[in-house]
């Protein structure tokens, strides 16, 4: 991470969604963000509060690396304390679990709710197996709370962490089931807690009815998920992965390097297997790593996919999931626990080995650790495809401007796309999910249509949709500010990127002023704003007074 370690913000495909800074919606009694695209990080805006906070210390900059490098610290030591591991094996599970290909997308392309999920599910398991062995209040407590942690970082994580303790539970029920009777109390009483202290964004996810999972069509199936299976058994292969250096870009052999890393894993398994004390752990354990292959690689397979489309159609859920790759997050568990306890098996029986030289203990973990170093190479610095900078000075003005606004008002934000190529980005691959909404300060309505060929938008936000029909009249239309008035759109900001020369029309518009032109943004001031009271519902175009259809 050292050269993203400089002086600027990391700004990267998904990391305007990474956190919900949106505190107002969130902490008020609304489902906008839990049926939204962006329903993935709605729960996360506790944790933005609480950087928000650190801001008041330091600059944004400086408390974003800090939490990115918490991030990273807590993958390596959660995988690091899971059970069983000791010297060699407990530094290979956190250095595998640390430095993989899965942490390496997730970390380059901004999903750091993701990142911060898969870090805390190994001290879910751990906490699990707690629970399972010494069944206590104290267990149960830690459980809930770190799976509170979990679906407050990313709503995904919390899918996945179920996913494991369930494998584990069932493989625990299944090789001793005399232990069924004495942790089912404690199962069951951690469920209750955790709907209890989470009760406030279940309900609210339960009142958006699915949201946005309702419009996907199953041709997003097909377009994000993980291919082709031999890169998903590797941890690679997520659906955007050609826009950042993959391994097999440096080490054509690279299969080389991985094959190891995998028999290493499957020699754990059956190492742990031979013994009695062990095998419902390693059942479980291995059964969530199949089931996250199965999910991620599945989809992609054309005499399998079948299953998974008609899973897609009548399951508007496991639509949350398109991404298939974030399954793969339990293959990664997987590999680093059991590979780790493969590794100090090796390294006790080289130990014992009479003929082994002193060294040889020490050379075994290293060709491991290497290995894994090689294999992850793209991870070390990124590989320059990721640049620390700084918004442009006119953004920076344009924010300025709105913020001495002291009135109630929401921004409008053009071009209409979710993501978009920024020029003034350093990085290689310049697209960026749009970034008003954690920009700027006053609340913003922004594109939210992720644009899968050949659906234009999944969005099931009304206001979403209103502005999308004024967009496709935008040539008959000369009165805009009386038509975002119903939006309380008080400013209408245009980033120069995307198609902006096709919002020209704004410059026509009678009651649109235009306060501010710099070379990458735009600033228009709607003259004919309404109060908020006096708007009750966003209507259609057509359903729009006859005056202001003009």
């Amino acid at each position: 991470m050292g050269p993203l370690l400089g002086p600027g913000q990391i700004l990267t495909l998904d990391s305007p969604l990474a956190l919900n800074f949106n505190l107002a919606e969130y902490f008020s009694w609304s489902t906008d963000g839990a049926e939204s695209v962006f329903a993935a990080t709605h729960n996360s805006a506790p944790i933005a509060a609480v950087l928000r906070g650190f801001e008041l210390l330091l600059p944004f900059q400086v408390v974003e690396k800090m939490w990115l490098v918490l991030l990273l610290f807590l993958c390596a030591v959660g995988a690091s304390r899971l059970p069983y591991l000791e010297e060699s094996g407990r530094f290979y599970a956190g250095f595998f679990y640390l430095v993989n290909p899965f942490t390496y997308i997730r970390f380059v392309s901004g999903q750091w709710g993701m990142l911060g999920a898969y870090a805390l599910i190994p001290f879910a398991v751990t906490s699990f197996f707690r629970l399972l062995e010494e069944p206590s209040r104290k267990q149960i407590a830690i459980f809930v709370l770190l799976l509170t942690l979990i679906s407050h970082l990313q709503i995904h994580g919390l899918a996945l962490a179920l996913l494991v303790v369930g494998s584990l539970y069932v493989a625990n029920c299944a090789i001793r089931p005399e232990s069924f009777r004495r942790s089912l109390p404690a199962v069951l009483w951690s469920g209750g807690l955790f709907l209890l202290v989470n009760s406030f964004w279940i309900v609210r996810f339960m009142m958006s009815g699915g949201g946005v999972t309702k419009n996907m069509p199953v041709g997003e199936l097909g377009y994000f998920s993980a291919f082709p299976a031999i890169d998903v058994i590797s941890l690679r292969g997520a659906w955007f992965s050609g826009a950042f250096v993959d391994i097999s870009n440096l080490v054509p052999v690279w299969w080389v390097l991985f094959l190891p890393l995998m028999v290493l894993a499957v020699y754990g398994s059956i190492s742990m297997w031979e013994n009695q004390r062990l095998r419902w752990l390693v059942l479980g354990i291995a059964l969530a790593g199949v089931i996250g292959m199965v999910m991620a690689a599945a989809p992609g397979i054309k005499f399998v996919n079948g299953l998974f489309t008609l899973l897609w159609e009548e399951i508007p859920l496991y639509r949350g999931f398109r991404d298939t790759h974030k399954f793969v997050a339990l293959l990664a568990l997987a590999y680093a626990y059991l590979g780790a306890f493969g590794l100090q098996t090796l390294v006790e029986k080289v130990k014992l080995d009479a003929t082994s030289p002193r060294w040889a203990p020490l050379a075994a973990s290293g060709v491991f650790i290497v290995l894994t170093a090689i294999y992850a190479m793209p991870i070390f610095g990124v590989w320059g495809r990721v640049k620390p900078t700084n918004y442009p000075d006119d953004w920076q003005t344009v924010r300025t401007m709105i913020d001495d606004d002291p009135e109630d008002f929401t921004v409008l934000v053009l071009p209409w796309h979710m993501y978009m190529g920024f020029d003034w980005l350093p990085n290689r691959w310049n697209n960026l999910a749009n970034p008003a909404p954690s920009f700027f300060s006053k609340p913003v309505i922004s594109g939210d249509n992720i644009e899968v060929p050949p659906n234009h938008s999944d969005s099931s936000d009304p206001r979403s949709k209103y502005v999308e029909e004024l967009l496709g009249r935008r040539e008959s239309i000369s009165n805009m500010g009386q038509l975002v008035s119903y939006l309380d759109a008080k400013y209408i900001v245009l980033f120069k990127t995307a198609d902006y020369e096709a919002y020209g029309f704004l410059q026509r518009q009678n009651d649109l002023q235009s306060i501010f032109e710099g070379d990458s943004i735009s600033l228009f001031r709607n003259l004919t704003i309404y109060s908020t009271t006096q708007i009750t519902e966003i209507p259609s175009f057509s359903a729009l007074p006859a005056d202001l259809r003009r």
